[in-house]
């Protein structure tokens, strides 16, 4: 029986480890990605930013200027500083001449081929000295349409384009862009493309995005004091043996950090009163020491309960001073167990808790950084 029990505890605790190492997808679709990655380009990189393989070169360069802006923004988010703040008058000319020029080589549109209307919503632009900026929110030239049939570009004030500046896809020019752009089916996926990564230059600005972000932290820090105020003590080792066993969730690159579900255990002394029944009158309850080889606490669970691998030991009069069982966890706070002594000998325990009874309360997200 105590055979079964062991099996059955290890098989749910490696199931847990197994399912909570599996990688977590990366979105650098969302302001909160580059943002724990210290809007940091080579870090981003590292992490698996990868980049239009339409726009390479153009893709690189908006991201490294919009990386600019995501520093400024977020290096103190109690304020939102203007564009013009981390953007110069000379930068914002820059960028706009990158985006036409980029419009422009990906469509020839100098060639006055199949996209003249194009290249005529091109150069309404060609005349703006630098990249417009609406409510805080750059403007590039991007790719619009009516009811997925009429395309053009955007305005440089933000106005619709009247009819005759509009354009429907025809057989010539998404056989352009099947031919000019690899893999692409049609030319609304290489308009998708370039909008996608324009939207990069104003992920950062848009108010809405930091007042989601502020929020957001507020909450997954929140988190962090909830582990802290209600989980089971954690010694050095135990934090360090969950940090390792958690290590992609620790590393993962699309999210702020949240504590472990399970709090895992190895190499944890701790004291217990023992009562062994069959003892003598007088050495049936004492004190005694306990080690927890390996467990597992699912602190945070409806009602959170766990489990440990654990020996004790006692000088006793009779039967085996060491004994081998299980210790379980109830509510975060309250621990008892059994253990077997040899020759049909078993006795029941209740852990001592003394850090989770005198200690002070630990800074779980302090503990858990020294890790990363």
């Amino acid at each position: 029986m105590k055979t079964q029990i062991t099996l059955l505890l290890l098989a749910f605790f490696f199931q847990k480890t197994t399912n909570a190492q599996q990688p977590e997808p990366t979105n650098f679709d969302l302001a909160t990605s580059y943002i724990v990655n210290q809007c940091d380009f080579d870090k981003v990189i590292s992490k698996g930013l990868t980049f239009n393989k339409w726009f390479d070169e153009y893709d690189k360069y908006v991201t490294e200027k919009a990386l600019i802006a995501c520093r400024a923004i977020y290096d103190d988010n109690t304020k939102i500083p203007d564009v013009k703040d981390y953007w110069s008058a000379d930068l914002l000319s820059e960028i706009l001449q990158t985006n036409l020029n980029q419009l422009d080589t990906a469509f020839s549109l100098n060639n006055a081929g199949e996209f003249k209307t194009l290249r005529e919503n091109l150069i309404s632009w060609q005349s703006e000295s630098a990249l417009p900026v609406s409510r805080g929110v750059p403007m590039p030239a991007s790719f619009n349409s009516i009811q997925s049939k009429f395309y053009f570009l955007t305005t440089p004030t933000g106005l619709p384009r009247p009819v005759a500046e509009q354009f429907i896809l025809d057989a010539d020019q998404n056989t352009y862009c099947v031919n000019h752009f690899d893999e692409a089916k049609n030319c609304v996926e290489v308009f998708d493309a370039f909008n996608k990564i324009n939207r990069k230059l104003s992920i950062f600005q848009r108010l809405s995005t930091i007042q989601k972000h502020n929020a957001y932290v507020a909450i997954q820090e929140s988190k962090w004091d909830k582990f802290s105020d209600n989980s089971r003590f954690q010694s050095f080792i135990d934090i360090a043996f969950t940090s390792w066993v958690y290590r992609k969730h620790f590393s993962r690159a699309d999210d702020l950090i949240t504590p472990p579900p399970l709090q895992l255990f190895a190499l944890r002394p701790s004291f217990i009163y023992e009562h062994l029944p069959d003892a003598p009158k007088g050495d049936k309850d004492k004190p005694a020491l306990a080690l927890e080889w390996i467990g597992f606490n699912a602190w945070d669970s409806k009602v959170p309960f766990g489990m440990s691998l654990t020996s004790v030991y006692a000088d006793r009069e009779t039967g085996k001073s060491v004994g081998h069982g299980l210790t379980f966890h109830l509510n975060n706070a309250f621990s008892f167990g059994f253990a077997n002594r040899g020759g049909g000998d078993n006795s029941l325990y209740v852990n001592i808790e003394l850090m989770d009874w005198f200690g002070e309360t630990q800074n779980m997200l302090k503990s858990y950084g020294r890790f990363k």
